[in-house]
């Protein structure tokens, strides 16, 4: 944007002195013109001056004194319109040398702008590589990042999914063991509801031989022995983690 606004002001600048580089040409050419009308009226006055001198001397001596003195206004004149044509010849000398001073000076400023110009075409050229490559290199990071991501989502949903499987395994052998310990705790229950059972039992059998006393029988062949009725009962039922 600052490279596009100094072309542009330097296209400004080139307009501006380009019209008054055609002014300066237009005055001189005017210039140029009039000293040439002078020159011309000059030589005309000139002339006439000669013509009136030789046509007056010869005819009328006693007038001599009037042709001297038209012959020195004719040459007042003839000096003023020289001074003009000196004064304009300077006017125009001066302007021409104006004219190539300005245009010398636009010339050099034209080519260090330019100079310029280029250095900073080369600069921004070097500037929009460089940033044409950052950002190649960007988008490749961006892709390998994008890769890498993947990559790691990819391996944290397997995680994830292990450890749902994980979990899973553990909620069913939870399960299982919760239902293990159930059957132990009925097992046991029913062990000892069986152990009660066979107390009232033999305490039945031991009181009805008590009773009858002549018809007793050998009580250690009737009693069941509680331990080993659990000891067998243990046996045959799962332990308790």
């Amino acid at each position: 944007q600052r490279l596009e606004m100094k072309l542009k002001r330097l296209k400004d600048e080139y307009a501006s002195i380009r019209k008054e580089l055609y002014t300066r040409i237009e005055e001189n050419n005017s210039l140029q013109q009039e000293l040439i009308e002078y020159r011309l009226k000059l030589d005309y006055y000139a002339q006439i001056n000669n013509q009136t001198l030789l046509s007056i001397l010869p005819a009328n001596e006693n007038d001599q004194s009037t042709a001297v003195q038209l012959y020195l206004k004719e040459k007042a004149d003839s000096q003023n319109w020289q001074f003009k044509c000196r004064m304009y010849q300077q006017k125009i000398e001066q302007v021409q040398r104006n004219y190539e001073s300005t245009r010398d000076k636009y010339k050099q400023r034209l080519q260090e702008e330019r100079d310029m110009f280029e250095r900073s075409k080369i600069k921004y050229l070097e500037h929009m590589k460089n940033i044409q490559k950052d950002l190649h290199e960007t988008r490749q990071l961006l892709e390998k990042d994008t890769e890498l991501k993947m990559s790691q989502e990819s391996a944290y949903q397997q995680l994830v999914d292990e450890r749902r499987q994980l979990l899973t395994s553990m909620l069913d052998k939870d399960a299982k063991a919760r239902e293990m310990r159930r059957e132990n705790h009925l097992l046991i229950s029913k062990i000892q509801f069986l152990e009660n059972q066979m107390e009232i039992l033999n305490d039945r059998v031991d009181r009805t031989l008590r009773e009858r006393s002549p018809y007793r029988l050998d009580v250690n062949s009737l009693r069941l022995d509680s331990n080993v009725s659990i000891e067998t009962s243990a046996r045959g039922s799962p332990v308790s983690p």
